[in-house]
């Protein structure tokens, strides 16, 4: 049977013992073997484990009453849910089946002691664990193994109800998996960047070890000896950081005081998972030495930084820099504190102080003959410092103080760095319990939490309404998408609410009002403002008070592009950073321009009211969100979770360049009856100047010269021929519109006008489309328009526009 399953499912099997007729283990416990029939007869079964048919008739022909075992993890790519019903795991699961709904159709095992098996795809990093789930719900996972039928213990035989060649092994489901995360030990951090960095132990560190496991107590049957036994190896492997064979005979001395002993094959196996339930920094109870040598110091500044990755401290690369995430607690409304979370760039004197509290360095004193404890060389942090691009850190996203969600629809809510998402979760507030898979009834409630909030905003229309709702989810769950559109505010008339309405969005997601910035007096000036906002690495960048337009390509590519080229503060350089953020704007009359159209959504209020900054609010938004902050980021969360827990029905059309964002938060809202948010960017885009200069330099174009390649002319000719009209003339539209283009410093320029048909070349605007062709003899490029769909009803709108 041991060959069908490596032969048919490909699964990597080890012989076990086998239980003899007197109720025995075959092992040399005997009688008094607590896993009888259940264990591996090979020392290093993890590495013996095989699919290869003629070794594994090899071992039954050595032992022909072995049991079958399967290895589970990445080597047979399952993991199996263990449920055993004398400690209660019945129970267990039907309590967690009851809230999320039955396990998916899987392979399943009935086992002889009444319990079932329930075999999964195997998921990466997913490790043993007992218990997590619930009392009597074992996890065998990456580096475990499972006992198979027909394998017999002195309960009886395994059999199969499901067998895995008729129902092979389904996903788990997202909300068992959700769960084994938040609830699994943490990981430490990879070996091969642990080991290195500590010389072997001395004499001194072992004992300290031995006093430490003294300390911990032996193991006891039936008090949890399993997992302590496993909190034993940690202390050895993770917290005194030593290699295995350095740890190795203190845990085998250690063992005999256990009650009863493991055997040898279940200790080493404890050794080597041990390292998995280490809580606190590694080699928490020892620093890493290194000799500080002339002529090493490539050498000595690897392994420093090494030593840092190692210990885990919270340094990250971003936009060039290594920074750290730093909580403050600042002044919120009613007398409030909150924390809020910035990034802070590492200088030498910090990187030297991080190296003084995890490094002992020690240079070498030729008068005593002996290596003597030495603070930490400047040089060396310089070092560290400019290595660019060639850093071990993690690169770094952005740092969050609120709950968000995984791309994978799963919910970040443990404080620490999140590799999935490369945001660091700071500080967050204590938020309700969210179901793993919510109803739509919850949705509709979390929804009408969210839009309470909005009651007294004057919106023109539904869509408006649905844009600031948007802005309310979109900036929580951000980490589920790589973009998200930009979100602005406009009215007529100042002091209708429009900053008041994003500070309520502010106040979910970082628990401050709105932090702001003014638009530059130039593009350029406005790029470097968003760019040093978006290598801080904030959550939402707002630019307050717009005049006029917002566009240009720096704003478009912050909001557009995970991965920007921003331009540094103060100084000429360019800084490539991930941007989680998202994008606020406000302004009077605000207008959206050229291809920031398709990039934001547009809320528009009107309090239709001479002086709206008298009117009074009877509620105040902020200060409610503030008051259960935790509360409103639930419900963000849950609005989305909803969504995808059904199934995503109805998923509104993608759109472009926003398709995550656009199948989450803007479907959701569709789902639950609010307007489609993006009708907005169409109302942005009939209102565009931009649009309306090529508008009207394509119609009157056409209405003047004809269309096709025919027409073809130069800018200079086209420019001098406008210059040439006055207001008597029958075509003065197309002076307006070219001279409109074509101004360079308020006056026409061939160059300037060629510059403008370059950018628009291909665009097709009311049923005309630019094209245009380079002469062959190096000769200006010459220009003309083709019609395009309705291009008659596009002349007519033109002449509407100048009757108008």
């Amino acid at each position: 049977m041991a060959v069908i399953y490596a032969s048919k499912l490909g699964w990597r099997v080890v012989p076990l013992h086998f239980v003899q007729s007197g109720g025995a283990c075959s092992c040399p416990k005997g009688d008094d073997c607590r896993s009888a029939g259940k264990h591996p007869r090979l020392k290093d079964w993890t590495t013996e484990a095989t699919t290869d048919p003629e070794q594994i008739a090899a071992w039954w022909r050595i032992w022909p009453d072995a049991n079958v075992g399967v290895v589970t993890g990445s080597q047979s790519g399952v993991f199996v849910l263990d449920v055993d019903p004398r400690s209660g795991g019945r129970e267990s699961l039907a309590a967690l089946e009851a809230e999320h709904g039955p396990l998916p159709l899987t392979a399943l095992q009935a086992t002889p002691s009444g319990g079932f098996h329930y075999v999964f795809k195997a998921v990466p990093g997913l490790t043993n664990s007992a218990g997590k789930l619930g009392p009597g719900l074992d996890i065998r996972a990456e580096g475990g193994q499972f006992v198979v039928a027909p394998s017999q213990t002195t309960a009886g035989r395994y059999r199969w109800v499901r067998p895995p060649w008729e129902t092979p092994p389904a996903d788990a489901p997202v909300w068992l998996l959700e769960r084994l995360r938040r609830m699994a030990p943490a990981q430490a951090p990879d070996a091969d960047l642990r080991r290195g960095y500590f010389p072997p132990a001395s004499p001194e560190v072992l004992e300290q070890a031995r006093e430490a496991l003294a300390q911990h107590g032996p193991a006891i049957v039936g008090q949890g000896g399993d997992t302590h036994t496993f909190m034993a190896a940690a202390i050895l492997t993770h917290d005194f950081a030593l290699t295995d064979d350095e740890a190795w005979p203190l845990l085998f001395e250690w063992n005999e005081t256990c009650v009863p002993p493991w055997d040898e094959t279940d200790l080493r196996a404890k050794l080597r998972g041990g390292g998995k339930y280490g809580k606190a920094e590694y080699g928490c109870r020892r620093k890493p030495a290194i000799n500080l040598v002339a002529g090493k110091l490539s050498e000595i500044a690897t392994q420093a930084e090494l030593a840092l990755v190692g210990a885990g401290v919270p340094v990250f690369s971003r936009g060039g820099a290594l920074v750290r995430p730093v909580v403050e607690e600042v002044d919120a409304a009613h007398g409030r504190r909150t924390k809020v979370a910035r990034l802070a760039k590492l200088d030498a004197t910090y990187t030297c102080d991080l190296l003084s509290r995890h490094v002992c360095f020690q240079r070498f004193n030729a008068k005593s003959g002996e290596w003597l404890t030495a603070d930490p060389p400047q040089v060396v942090a310089q070092t560290i410092l400019s290595r660019v691009g060639e850093w071990r850190f993690h690169p770094l996203a952005g740092v969050i103080t609120t709950q968000t969600m995984r791309p994978d629809g799963t919910i970040l809510d443990q404080p620490g760095f999140d590799p999935a998402t490369r945001l660091v979760l700071m500080a967050p507030p204590p938020m309700p319990a969210i179901p793993n898979a919510p109803t739509r009834r919850d949705a509709e409630q979390a929804l009408r939490l969210l839009s309470a909030l909005l009651e007294e905003f004057p919106f023109v229309d539904d869509a408006c309404r649905s844009v600031a709702l948007s802005g309310l989810i979109t900036p929580v769950v951000r980490g589920a998408f790589s973009v998200a559109p930009g979100h602005a505010a406009s009215a007529s008339t100042p002091g209708t609410g429009k900053s008041f309405l994003w500070d309520t969005s502010a106040a979910i997601c970082t628990g401050q009002p709105m932090p702001v910035m003014a638009a530059g007096r130039t593009e350029e000036e406005s790029e470097k403002r968003l760019g040093a906002a978006v290598i801080a690495g904030q959550p939402v960048v707002a630019l307050d008070n717009v005049n006029g337009g917002i566009g240009g390509d720096a704003f478009c590519q912050v909001i557009e592009r995970p991965v920007v080229d921003v331009r540094i503060l103060g100084r000429s350089e360019l800084a490539r950073v991930e941007s989680r953020a998202t994008v606020f704007v406000t302004g009077n009359n605000l207008q959206i321009l050229g291809d920031a159209t398709r990039r934001v959504l547009l809320v528009r209020l009107d309090a239709n009211m001479e002086r709206p900054e008298l009117r009074q609010f009877k509620s105040n938004p902020v200060a409610t969100v503030l008051a259960d902050r935790g509360r409103y980021v639930a419900a963000a969360l849950t609005v989305v979770r909803a969504f995808v827990a059904a199934g995503s029905p109805g998923r509104a059309p993608r759109l472009a360049s926003f398709e995550g964002w656009s199948d989450t938060v803007r479907s959701s809202l569709i789902w639950l009856g609010c307007a489609d948010p993006v009708a907005t960017m169409e109302a942005a885009r009939a209102e565009d100047p931009l649009m309306a200069l090529l508008r009207a330099a394509l119609g009157s174009w056409a209405s003047h010269f004809g269309t096709g390649r025919a027409t073809a002319r130069t800018a200079a000719d086209v420019l001098r021929i406008a210059e040439g009209f006055d207001a008597a003339d029958t075509f003065p539209a197309l002076k307006e519109a070219v001279l409109a283009v074509a101004s360079n410093r308020g006056r026409p320029d061939a160059r300037t006008f060629g510059k403008w048909l370059s950018r628009h070349k291909g665009r097709i605007v009311a049923g005309f489309r630019l094209e245009g062709e380079a002469d062959a003899h190096g000769h200006a490029a010459r220009w003309w328009v083709e019609r395009h769909g309705t291009a008659v009803d596009a002349v007519s709108a033109v002449d509407s526009e100048r009757r108008l």
